[in-house]
């Protein structure tokens, strides 16, 4: 028997996803250069007469710290092409104001529960021209994550409610480089599109209900799976803690690694 599997139960990873549903009301925060400048440029007891050169030249030297908006600040983000190897920080306006960038279909689509490659099961629903969707987040220059914004709305929500479309379908276009979406704390940070981990599979565990598939605990959704799917973990046991645990491993269904709640793997025992 191998070492039980350990999955800690984790507060909502930084930069992760909110509630399914939810939108960050918080906008993207400008840096506060300003505060450290004046932390620095702060006199103590002085002589009248040089006071007023010190608040002087402490206010040029915060001006001088804040960055200034490039030509092409204020227009969005063109389609981006492939992984980004190097982030790419647009002006912080042209980001959208919520984690969820809301808009719709200008033609009819099918909406692919895991990312449409060889090997991957066909499972799609189809949205009619006007569906209204969230982006999450690109993947290169012809797909994205979205919201069936009907389906998540319905309670209970219809599962599953995350999927990707094909980008030319979306009346608006998310102003971010592939694989980077926006964390619950305002900050963009990449999406981890297969987060492999040590690689081990040595034990099969079977999925109940509908279970999405993401690449942190509580973070950016990049699969979906169905009951009876399977999902290969790297130790023989699995043991969890907590009614909230993730378990890391290997779906293939999705042909893709990732994190998936303890809640959906009746095969593992909680350690109370």
């Amino acid at each position: 028997m191998g070492a039980p599997l350990l999955v800690r139960e984790t507060p909502a990873h930084q930069g992760a996803a909110l509630a399914d549903g939810q939108e960050n009301p918080m906008p993207f925060p400008v840096p506060h250069h300003g505060d450290a400048a004046t932390a620095r440029t702060r006199p103590g007891p002085a002589a009248p007469g040089l006071r007023g050169a010190r608040t002087l030249l402490g206010a040029l030297a915060a001006l001088l710290l804040v960055p200034l908006p490039t030509a092409n600040a204020a227009q969005p983000a063109a389609s981006p092409k492939g992984a980004t190897s190097s982030p790419l920080v647009p002006a912080v306006r042209s980001y959208p104001p919520n984690w969820l960038m809301g808009t719709h279909l200008t033609r009819g689509c099918a909406v692919y529960e895991n990312f449409p490659m060889k090997g991957v099961r066909h499972r799609a629903w189809h949205l009619d021209r006007g569906a209204r969707v969230g982006v999450r987040y690109n993947v290169g220059d012809r797909w994205a994550l979205v919201q069936d914004r009907d389906r998540a709305s319905q309670r209970p929500k219809v599962n599953p409610h995350y999927g990707f479309v094909n980008r030319s379908c979306l009346a608006k276009q998310l102003p971010l480089p592939s694989l980077q979406g926006v964390g619950n704390d305002g900050s963009v940070r990449r999406v981890d599109f297969n987060p492999v981990g040590d690689g081990r599979k040595a034990a099969h565990l079977r999925v109940s209900g509908h279970a999405t598939l993401r690449d942190a605990v509580h973070a950016f959704v990049i699969g979906n799976l169905r009951p009876g799917d399977r999902f290969v973990i790297g130790t023989r046991t699995c043991v969890v803690h907590g009614p909230h645990a993730y378990v890391h491993g290997y779906a293939p269904a999705a042909r893709r690694w990732g994190y998936v709640e303890a809640t959906h793997l009746p095969d593992c025992h909680r350690n109370h």
